[in-house]
């Protein structure tokens, strides 16, 4: 509960770009597919560095170790 709190007090301020260091790694799936429909919804730029393959997989782009693994075409996001 407490990785939620500081979660939601990095969205109060409306920010236009979030670094996460696995700030996801408390939540439950449901809450990860939540935030991050949050964060697209508030135009957030969202950098998130994780090790969860289900967080990777909700990401527009996912980068390993400094090589594009896949991003999502032009316009589909």
């Amino acid at each position: 509960q407490a990785q939620r709190i500081l979660i939601a007090r990095a969205l109060i301020g409306r920010p236009r770009l979030l670094f996460f260091d696995e700030a996801t790694t408390g939540l439950d799936q449901r809450a990860l597919e939540n935030l991050i429909a949050l964060i697209r919804r508030l135009g957030v730029t969202c950098i998130l560095v994780t090790h969860r393959p289900e967080a990777a997989a909700l990401a527009d782009k996912v980068i390993d170790f400094g090589r594009v693994a896949w991003q999502v075409p032009a316009g589909s996001a």
